[in-house]
């Protein structure tokens, strides 16, 4: 069984990020015995399995105390993926699969309830890369997602805007919290 718990980063607008939510999870549930764990996960067999995925899994990536954006498949439409900066903020991005690869592409589409640091670099990401794919990932095992960035530039200005996170790393971890 994993454990972990996250640290709480800077926040400004009285927002929390992933890692405040998932602490606060962490420490409600150890003072009732029950652990935030990521355990049993399903494995993925092919891309489809990831894209329809009905067990709503997390797929992020974990280093030291701070996760990754959390990517989400399935959780409104199928053609869409939903990447998790925050509770309070979501970026949506329209995807298609071919070849056993899930290409992503660039759209700003945003619901937050605060001017995080991410949306404005969103915001000044250039129209020239509206409907240009933006990550692609493949299924190299039954739990990880390898990511690549066709604009790299457009990558590392996201990343920026987070000190103590790296929000669009190379892979991504399919994980089933229990809360």
């Amino acid at each position: 069984m994993t454990i972990f718990a996250c640290h709480n980063s800077n926040i400004k607008n009285g927002g929390t990020t992933l890692s405040d939510t998932l602490k606060h999870a962490t420490l409600s549930k150890t003072e009732n015995g029950n652990l935030f764990s990521l355990t049993n996960t399903p494995e993925q067999h092919c891309i489809s399995d990831v894209v329809l995925d009905k067990d709503t899994l997390w797929w992020t990536n974990l280093t030291d105390s701070n996760s990754s954006c959390i990517l989400h498949f399935n959780s409104d439409r199928w053609d869409t993926l939903a990447v998790e900066y925050s509770p309070e903020c979501w970026l949506t991005f329209p995807l298609d699969t071919v070849a056993n690869k899930i290409t992503v592409y660039w759209a700003k589409l945003i619901d937050t309830k605060y001017d995080f640091e991410i949306i404005k670099a969103v915001n000044k990401i250039g129209r020239k890369y509206n409907g240009k794919p933006f990550m692609i990932l493949e299924l190299i095992n039954g739990s990880t997602l390898k990511a690549t960035y066709p604009y790299p530039e457009v990558v590392h200005k996201l990343n920026k805007t987070d000190k103590e996170r790296t929000l669009f790393p190379d892979k991504f971890i399919a994980t089933k919290p229990r809360l």
